[in-house]
């Protein structure tokens, strides 16, 4: 018997990672991007003096001082708690609490640091790390990156600091475009040392933290058709989803960043396997293959639907990865020459308010044979 292609551990590219919105400005960008940064100048012994404005968070839980000139940016201001830009500069800030109720006990600030650069590095194309330091922020151990890489087809460069306080993560990201870099770089570090946890949240007071949510665009309800690059695999989803490098076994696959949505689908020829294997059988394989790859995880009952005509086989699967809950939704479904899975996903305290969603577009999948 052939062993099915199976998800392991999927890599969860927006959970805790950079949400790729540049707010840049095409013209802005040179042609020839600027040298490398030598690094920070930055010490954790150092916090360089600063005088600006200062930006608190609408709960009041954390502040930071910024240049007098930066100015409230009502486009970033979907995605953070706090979000400032001198667009004339290029200059940029988002900062956001991630609650530790997200992750499993005794996730450290290395965790979040993981979870950032592995999502980031998916969610960036051509992304180079340039330096990971530590240094102190608010006298408390935070990690800074430095890397760049191309979003929206633009080259970006960031400068970013993660710390931990009280039950929270805290992310602090500032960036330009890649030619303007080295005439912020002082500029994005004096901002970063500013940084102050006002309160220490308790894990009652964080249960329901996370970034904000980008605000509805106008098309966010407008069905959209996906396809494969082979044409032969389609799917229609609701509202702002774009193809993804979340798998490379994937055969069509797609996510919203910054609402924490993702799918994946991958078909196998029912010819790889033999003549007498059943749908339960495969989706039983599937789901034990994906409940290895995490921690702590349960797997409900398959529960038995169609899927434009084809049998299916749906499941709920929770766990954690890299320490981060997770859950998913798995369907294997059976048509005449292939079986094919359909996986979406999000945080564990999400899957309640978007599985029908979830449930709605996987009934669209169809398959040419």
């Amino acid at each position: 018997m052939n062993t099915p292609k199976h998800l392991g551990k999927i890599l969860i590219t927006g959970m805790a990672s950079l949400l790729i919105f540049t707010g840049c400005s095409p013209k802005n960008e040179a042609t020839n991007g600027a040298s490398s940064s030598p690094g920070s100048q930055a010490t954790s012994e150092t916090k360089p003096e600063f005088k600006g404005k200062t930006l608190t968070a609408p709960d009041g839980n954390f502040e930071i001082t910024v240049p007098k000139e930066w100015k409230d940016d009502a486009a970033l201001k979907q995605l953070a708690k706090i979000s400032a830009s001198n667009r004339g500069k290029e200059q940029y800030i988002m900062i956001n609490e991630v609650s530790k109720n997200d992750y499993s006990d005794g996730a450290a600030l290395e965790d979040f640091k993981n979870t950032f650069i592995s999502g980031t590095a998916v969610s960036l194309k051509n992304y180079k790390e340039d330096e990971v330091s530590e240094i102190t922020i608010d006298a408390v151990p935070a990690t800074q990156l430095i890397f760049s890489g191309e979003a929206e087809n633009i080259k970006v460069k960031y400068i970013v600091a993660l710390l931990e306080k009280g039950n929270s993560f805290y992310q602090l990201v500032t960036w330009s475009t890649e030619s303007k870099f080295e005439a912020n770089l002082s500029t994005f570090e004096q901002v970063l040392h500013t940084f102050k946890v006002l309160k220490e949240t308790s894990a009652e007071e964080t249960a329901g933290t996370t970034a904000p949510s980008a605000a509805p665009s106008a098309n966010s309800n407008e069905p959209k058709v996906m396809k494969s690059k082979d044409g032969k695999l389609e799917l229609t989803v609701l509202g702002d989803w774009k193809e993804a490098n979340l798998n490379e076994e994937a055969d069509l696959q797609g996510a919203k960043l910054s609402s924490e949505d993702y799918f994946i689908i991958m078909k196998e020829e029912k010819d790889l396997f033999a003549d007498d294997m059943k749908l339960a059988e495969y989706n039983k394989i599937i789901a034990d293959n994906m409940s290895a790859g995490l921690q702590n995880a349960t797997v409900s009952e398959p529960v038995s639907l169609e899927v434009n005509g084809q049998p299916a086989l749906q499941s709920e699967i929770t766990g954690e990865v890299d320490k981060i809950k997770i859950a998913y939704l798995l369907t294997t479904v059976q048509s005449s020459k292939h079986f094919s899975q359909v996986l979406f996903w999000t945080q564990q305290k999400l899957m309640a308010e978007k599985k029908q969603g979830y449930m709605d577009a996987t009934k669209t999948f169809k398959i040419i044979e």
